[in-house]
């Protein structure tokens, strides 16, 4: 019952951070603080420092979740988190920083079997694309 609870609580709260995200970038047009924000609620979604486990290689950001206890649907929504701070970054103008979230996310989805829309996350794809494609089918 417990564990119920807190998976609930933890997949509310990245639905919350998403779709405060989604304002960020579409209402105020400050994708630079969308990506952050996201960022921020994937760390608290791995109980870990969010600047520490966002700067991990994509194996190793993979590899620490397999190891944790994370559920299923939060590692789908950590990779589609990532893949829309990617395009939130590519936006604010950081294209490194990007790229290394769009190849974060692909390393964590394929360890967990999980089928990203690539056409929604790659390099042209636009915010609203994006936003569209981060809810899990």
């Amino acid at each position: 019952m417990f564990e119920k609870d807190y998976l609930m609580k933890m997949l509310s709260d990245l639905m919350q951070a998403m779709i405060r995200s989604m304002v960020y970038a579409t209402e105020e047009e400050n994708p630079y603080m969308a990506a952050r924000s996201l960022e921020n609620a994937i760390g608290a979604a791995v109980d870990m420092d969010a600047a520490l486990f966002l700067s991990m290689s994509p194996e190793s950001m993979s590899m620490m979740m397999q190891i944790s206890p994370i559920d299923e649907q939060v590692s789908e929504y950590i990779a589609r988190s990532l893949a829309l701070a990617s395009i939130y970054n590519r936006e604010a103008g950081d294209a490194d920083l990007a790229k290394l979230r769009m190849e974060q996310a692909r390393v964590v989805a394929a360890s967990f079997g999980i089928d990203l829309d690539d056409a929604a996350f790659d390099e042209s794809a636009s915010i609203a694309d994006a936003q569209q494609a981060i809810m899990p089918k």
